[in-house]
């Protein structure tokens, strides 16, 4: 049940908001993004200091500094997509009231390019977008597989589109133990970590109607063990009858910032 922790407490506070909301895979660019708060309390809110951080990051507008009784208001801000790697915008406001003096909202993404087409035509199951970092992942015969990779590197591959259901795929890990790590997120919280060598079936819940998966291989600052190397093969999909998760969001630590 910890999934819904952060989004019971953000319904039954005083104030009601997303405390972060991941938007998914972004082109290097300009985006903007608006956040919803809404006061459940019985007295007018107001805020003040509002501070936003991240990449090229700005307010663009704020109709938050008065919020009357069962109203509601937005926060839009401006922010720059520069790198293909996870990113974070976030915003910080000071309020009136005693039980909750400050709060902070955050839009999370997964900047990156669209994958190679011998890539994306090794994805069978249904989706809307293969894409890769700077580092690609490459094909190899029926397999998918990370490339050489020099230290403090990395390597991703991100799935879009994804309906819920479960996600299973047969993997090879073959890394330095404890310090080179193949990581699994879903929409933008860590799933799976694995590392040294590993080989099996592996398989995880994709608990939104609308679902974003990234293969990660990161590599430390120093040494190189085994292949050097992760491989996915035989990639499938099955319908699930687990519950989505409340107003689309998966709640674990976000352990990619």
């Amino acid at each position: 049940m910890s999934y819904f922790a952060d989004w019971i407490l953000g319904k039954t506070q005083g104030l009601s908001y997303r405390q972060s909301e991941f938007v998914g895979v972004s082109l290097l660019g300009a985006y903007s993004h608006t956040f919803s708060i809404r006061n459940n309390t019985d007295q007018v809110v107001r805020t003040s200091g509002a501070t936003v951080q991240g990449s090229g990051a700005s307010i663009k507008s704020n109709d938050c500094s008065v919020i009357e009784v069962d109203g509601n208001c937005e926060i839009t801000i401006d922010y720059n997509v520069g790198k293909l790697d996870f990113g974070k915008v976030s915003v910080s406001m000071l309020t009136d009231l005693v039980e909750t003096p400050s709060f902070d909202l955050a839009v999370t993404y997964f900047g990156t390019q669209s994958a190679s087409i011998s890539v994306s035509d090794m994805i069978s199951i249904a989706n809307s977008g293969v894409y890769s970092s700077t580092n690609s992942w490459v094909k190899n015969g029926s397999s998918i597989q990370t490339p050489a990779l020099g230290d403090n590197e990395f390597s991703q591959l991100a799935i879009t589109g994804l309906a819920a259901g479960r996600l299973s795929f047969d993997l090879n890990v073959s890394t330095e133990k404890n310090n080179d790590f193949f990581n699994v997120y879903i929409n933008g919280y860590l799933s799976e970590r694995v590392s040294g060598v590993e080989s099996g079936e592996f398989s995880m819940g994709l608990p939104r109607e609308n679902n974003t998966v990234v293969f990660e291989y990161k590599k430390d600052l120093a040494v190189s063990y085994g292949d050097d190397r992760v491989t996915i093969s035989n990639l499938n999909y099955s319908k699930d009858t687990e519950s989505l998760i409340p107003d689309g969001e998966l709640y674990r630590e976000e352990l990619w910032w």
